[in-house]
């Protein structure tokens, strides 16, 4: 005899607290979320969409597109305050007056592996957030560093499990950080050391660290190891700026250094207006945020009090965030090509003035030692060179 299926009231109440549970947890979701998690398949005539409170009669900075219908890509470049920024999108952060907030932003944004090419066609400019490329990678390692899954809060005077990749770095990862890297100054000066010189470390830590620090793209390895620092600067200059370019390079004609487009319905060129490159950097985030909005005829009115998403930062282990200014400097001739990267993209920002941009690039070769050396090209061979012997020493 079969046994029937529960019925009436019991299974009612079966089926109502999961019903429960899953509304109270989409109403707990950002709207910005869930626009996010539905936009492969949202349709958005973004050229006809309303912005509330937007003045597009207002006096717009010479150095900006004088546009109507401006629309945004944001490039969220890894460990560089890309999250904190973003919320201040959502609209329960509005402040009044503020134009840049309103300015639809097209989603997905760019981050990691997913920069449509698609949304980038369709944006008017493109908003990167960027940081100091040596302080990114120090971040990234330490957001990556198994031993930072578990610290504790001196707030709250508990051990707290923090929501960072180093909790879920795979076990060939994990090795890295156990035997190659478990410090961060071991992070810089294994590379640049003998082997009896940093206990016998192996030539596939000395490599292994090298790759994982350069982000570099052919070692699987290296992404599982930290994925912030695998998408790194010369990924997302990549899929962007220079994607922009190829695409206006492949259809140039006669050498001529402006972009064109081929026009489908009479075969002829067109010029293609450059993207607008955006750029608000960390170190200077709300004042860069600010004045950016008042260039585009805003309050510059940002609630500057939100809390900072940090992943618990202010609480990881000193093994993994002490560095002396030796293993600093060492980073940086490690992420020489990065450097150039991001300067590349600091140096196209149309909303920085020219003293902005030179004092975001010296302060980085301050910072590295770089202004010691009579060029840049001269500080990246002796660094070639530091790296070379270190491996002669080795075998």
């Amino acid at each position: 005899m079969v046994a029937e299926r529960p019925r009436g009231r019991c299974r009612k109440s079966n089926l109502f607290i999961p019903l429960l549970a899953a509304a109270v947890a989409v109403l707990s979701i950002p709207p910005i979320t869930l626009i996010w998690l539905w936009s492969p398949t949202l349709e958005v005539d973004y050229e006809s969409f309303a912005i509330p409170n937007y003045n597009e009669t207002a006096i717009i900075h010479p150095r900006l597109r004088p546009t109507k219908n401006r629309t945004i890509m944001i490039v969220h470049v890894g460990k560089a305050g890309g999250s904190t920024f973003i919320r201040s999108f959502y609209p329960q952060h509005h402040e009044p007056g503020n134009i840049l907030q309103r300015i639809p932003v097209l989603l997905p944004i760019c981050h990691m592996h997913a920069c449509s090419e698609t949304i980038m066609q369709k944006a008017t400019s493109l908003l990167f957030v960027v940081r100091n490329p040596i302080d990114r990678l120090i971040s990234a390692y330490k957001f990556s560093h198994p031993d930072n899954c578990v610290t504790f809060d001196t707030a709250r005077r508990m051990n707290v499990t923090n929501d960072i990749w180093g909790c879920r770095v795979p076990r060939d990862a994990r090795w890295f950080y156990r035997n190659c890297a478990s410090t961060l100054e071991e992070l810089a000066n294994v590379p640049f050391s003998t082997g009896t010189a940093n206990n016998n470390k192996s030539s596939d830590c000395r490599q292994s660290i090298r790759e994982m620090v350069g982000g570099n793209r052919k070692n699987r390895l290296s992404r599982a190891q930290s994925t912030h620092a695998f998408f790194n600067y010369a990924h997302y200059k990549n899929v962007t700026i220079d994607r922009l370019y190829r695409t206006a390079t492949n259809i140039m004609t006669n050498n001529d250094t402006t972009n064109y487009a081929l026009n489908a319905s009479s075969s002829s060129l067109i010029v293609i207006e450059p993207k607008e490159i955006l750029v608000v950097r960390t170190e200077h985030l709300w004042e860069d945020a600010s004045t950016l909005d008042q260039m585009m005829g805003g309050s510059g009115n940002f609630n500057t009090q939100q809390r900072d998403i940090t992943h618990g930062s202010e609480n990881y282990h000193t093994h993994t965030s002490f560095l002396s200014a030796r293993g600093y400097e060492r980073l940086c001739c490690m992420l020489d090509e990065e450097i150039d990267a991001f300067e590349g993209i600091v140096q196209r920002a149309t909303n920085l003035n020219a003293s902005e941009i030179m004092d975001t690039v010296r302060e980085v070769e301050r910072k590295c030692g770089i202004l010691a050396y009579s060029s840049r090209r001269v500080w990246a061979k002796s660094c070639r060179d530091r790296l070379d012997a270190a491996d002669l020493g080795y075998h």
